[in-house]
């Protein structure tokens, strides 16, 4: 009797194995790759895809914005996409007041556009604002 009870213990335990990792399985990250082409760059890359660079070099794991070249393969995730104004710099413009033109916190405006120093921006200097 007890080799029995063992051996649907040892079934149902079975049973109710597959039955929970079956629906606690992780879905997968949705995205595309995307090959790098002669004279893309990562911001032009992101603009196309309507990414963020910042989020297209963290998906990537890229250090330096400069250094991506023909035939690399980006992934381009898909889940967090974010929309943005391209605004050309004029003269007379500081971050903050272009901050407070869009509405925009200034430092969302220096991450994405990789702006270490937030007195340092120039005429023609095309940015990437998230619209919000």
């Amino acid at each position: 009797m007890d080799k029995k009870y063992l051996l649907i213990l040892i079934i149902f335990s079975f049973i109710f194995f597959m039955l929970f990792t079956a629906y606690t399985e992780t879905p997968k990250e949705q995205g595309f790759w995307h090959t790098i082409q002669w004279g893309e760059t990562l911001i032009g890359i992101a603009r196309k895809y309507n990414v963020s660079p910042t989020l297209l070099a963290k998906a990537n794991n890229i250090n330096n914005w400069n250094y991506i070249y023909t035939g690399f393969k980006l992934w381009i995730p898909a889940g967090e996409l974010i929309e943005v104004y391209v605004y050309t710099v004029r003269w007379g413009d500081t971050l903050l007041a272009i901050a407070q033109k869009f509405h925009v916190d200034m430092w969302e405006i220096a991450a994405i556009n990789q702006i270490y120093n937030m007195n340092y921006i120039y005429t023609g200097q095309t940015l990437y604002i998230p619209k919000k």
